[in-house]
């Protein structure tokens, strides 16, 4: 019973630090990647898909990316989802060039800011799964008649978890404060 509750929690908290990894690669910190534009959302076809779905996007230099449009028939809407996003392309036909300008050092301090604001939103997610599975735990054991015993090794299983987590996002976090400042 605990082991599987361990594993779910621990699968829920990868997830979470899988999920700030990619919000921390959608962050602008002045190097071109092609994920700072694959998630942008355009209307195409009646719908909305990601620009990364409906083109090739590429990093050929450290300070430009290169999006190719695949259907010539949606290069508006491409042109006008990169200004909303506050860049400025330059169109060679179905070719759109998007220099990403060296950030400031006031825009790098707000940058960290931000990293760890969002490394910050995780931790509070995984402290609220960790009160979760502790509070499921205590509604069994009086259910179940769980003995004391188990009860205080599973708490503390769940919080070495947890704090482990915990250090895995401050590490990934002091890690994007290195990459910001060294831009």
């Amino acid at each position: 019973m605990t082991e599987k509750i361990l594993k779910d929690l621990e699968r829920e908290l990868s997830l979470g630090l899988g999920a700030l990894e990619k919000r921390f690669l959608g962050l602008r910190v002045g190097r071109a990647r092609p994920e700072l534009l694959e998630n942008l959302p355009i209307d195409v076809y009646g719908g909305k898909q990601n620009l990364g779905k409906v083109s090739s996007i590429s990093a050929p230099q450290a300070q430009l990316l290169v999006v190719e449009v695949w259907d010539p028939s949606i290069k508006n809407s491409v042109e006008k989802v990169l200004r909303k996003a506050s860049y400025s392309p330059n169109i060679e036909g179905n070719r759109f060039s998007v220099p990403i300008p060296t950030p400031t050092e006031e825009r790098r301090n707000e940058l960290v800011r931000i990293s760890f604001q969002y490394a910050e939103e995780v931790k509070i997610g995984f402290r609220n799964q960790r009160r979760s599975v502790l509070d499921g735990i205590e509604k069994r054991k009086k259910e179940e008649n769980i003995s004391e015993d188990l009860v205080r090794k599973f708490r503390h299983d769940v919080d070495r978890t947890v704090n482990s987590y915990v250090e895995k996002v401050d590490i990934l976090a002091k890690k994007q404060e290195l990459v910001v400042k060294n831009i």
